[in-house]
């Protein structure tokens, strides 16, 4: 026969265990929502990737890569169509670009550093060796 003292404590202990993870959860949410800066409007230069299913920017001077979300990107696929034709549809192409926007820093499923949605182009041509300098 099971003493009194072992029979409270399974039954207590399970509920406890689930209310201590759930709090554990909720603290670990709430530092990671508090710990992310504001938004910041900036102009933002470098490299700029997209292709079948991708669309990623790495800035200058940087190891961030940021995903791009939102904002007119035609004048970007206006100048990608004056270039010679690319070796197959679907191929990712990479363009200097300069462009105003604004930076929030929770990307999609934490895959990026940021998400930079993109309100005006500024310069956009072939990339170069001096492009970051």
């Amino acid at each position: 026969m099971p003493s009194h003292r072992f029979y409270l404590l399974r039954l207590i202990g399970i509920p406890i265990f689930i209310l201590l993870g759930s709090i554990f959860l909720i603290v670990q949410v709430l530092a990671i929502l508090n710990g992310s800066p504001a938004p910041t409007t900036l102009i933002a230069r470098g490299h700029y990737t997209n292709g079948f299913e991708r669309s990623y920017f790495e800035p200058c001077n940087s190891t961030a890569i940021w995903a791009i979300r939102e904002g007119n990107l035609a004048p970007i696929e206006v100048f990608k169509s004056s270039l010679p034709q690319r070796a197959y549809p679907g191929q990712l192409e990479t363009v200097y670009v300069a462009w105003r926007g604004v930076l929030t820093y929770r990307g999609p499923l934490g895959l990026f550093g940021g998400v930079f949605k993109v309100q005006e182009i500024l310069d956009v041509h072939v990339v170069s060796p001096t492009d970051c300098q």
